[in-house]
C-alpha cells in the first residue's frame, strides 16, 4: 500500500467499489503516477520518486495486463475513479493508490474494508502488505504493524519501505476482534456499504449505521 497520504476525514462522499476493467487502465495508471509524484514526494527524494514511478517504462497495455493478473478493484467517488487496490487469495495487498484529488475522503479506508471482506471470502487468515513511508501512519492507524524494514532497489535507486505488515486480528482499528460480518467462499461481499454496488442486506444496513455513529 504505497499511495495513501495518512489520515482521512469523516466528511466524505459515498465511495463505490467495483471490479477493475480494461477500460480503467489509463486512469488507474495516471492515479498511480500522481499518487507517487504528488502524494509521496514529501517522503522520498526526487530520484527515488522517478525510479518508483518509471513514467517512461510503463505503457497502458502492460499496466492493464498486470492489473488483470491480480484481483484488482477500483474506487469511485461521484462516479469518478478515485483509487484502486487488489488482494490475493492469501490476503496480500500488492497495490493501493489514491488520487491526490480525492485525498482525505476515506477512499483508502473503504478500499481496505472491502478487501478484508474479499480476503475472508477466500479463507485468507489475514491481510498483509508492503507499505511506503507515506502509507505507514494510515496502515498503523487501521491495525497493521510493521514487522520488517525493506530497502528495495529499483532502477539502481534504493527506496525505504516497511514489509510484511499483517493485520493484528482487528478490522479498521475496532478492537482485538473484527466486528465486520464474515463471508463464505464464493459468495458476494456482504456487510460493506460499497460492495456489489451497494447491497441491502441486514448486515450492510447495520454496518452503515455503525459507521455513521462513529463519524
Amino acid at each position: 500500500m504505497d499511495g495513501h497520504n495518512g489520515t482521512v476525514s469523516s466528511s466524505r462522499s459515498q465511495v463505490r467499489i467495483r471490479s477493475y476493467d480494461s477500460a480503467d487502465a489509463g486512469e488507474t495508471l495516471r492515479i498511480f503516477h500522481d499518487a507517487i509524484t504528488v502524494t509521496a514526494c514529501a517522503d522520498y527524494a526526487p530520484e527515488q520518486i522517478t525510479a518508483w514511478a518509471r513514467p517512461d517504462n510503463r505503457d497502458v497495455g502492460g499496466w492493464d495486463r498486470s492489473m488483470l493478473a491480480r484481483e484488482s478493484y477500483v474506487a469511485l467517488v461521484d462516479e469518478r475513479l478515485a483509487g484502486f487496490s487488489d488482494v490475493s487469495a492469501d490476503g496480500y495487498i500488492d497495490m493501493m493508490f489514491v488520487s491526490p484529488r480525492f485525498a482525505r475522503r476515506g477512499v483508502a479506508r473503504e478500499l481496505l474494508a472491502f478487501l478484508e471482506l474479499r480476503a475472508r471470502g477466500s479463507s485468507a487468515r489475514q491481510l498483509s502488505s508492503n507499505v511506503s513511508i507515506t502509507a505507514r501512519p494510515f496502515s498503523e492507524a487501521l491495525g497493521f504493524r510493521v514487522v520488517a524494514e525493506q530497502h528495495p532497489v529499483t532502477g539502481g535507486v534504493n527506496r525505504r519501505r516497511f514489509g510484511a505488515v499483517p493485520m493484528r486480528g482487528a478490522a479498521l482499528g475496532r478492537g482485538p476482534r473484527s466486528r465486520l460480518p464474515r463471508t463464505r467462499p464464493g459468495r458476494p461481499c456482504r456487510g460493506y456499504r460499497g460492495a456489489c454496488d451497494g447491497c441491502t442486506s441486514r448486515s450492510s444496513r447495520q454496518l452503515r449505521t455503525r459507521r455513521r455513529r462513529a463519524s
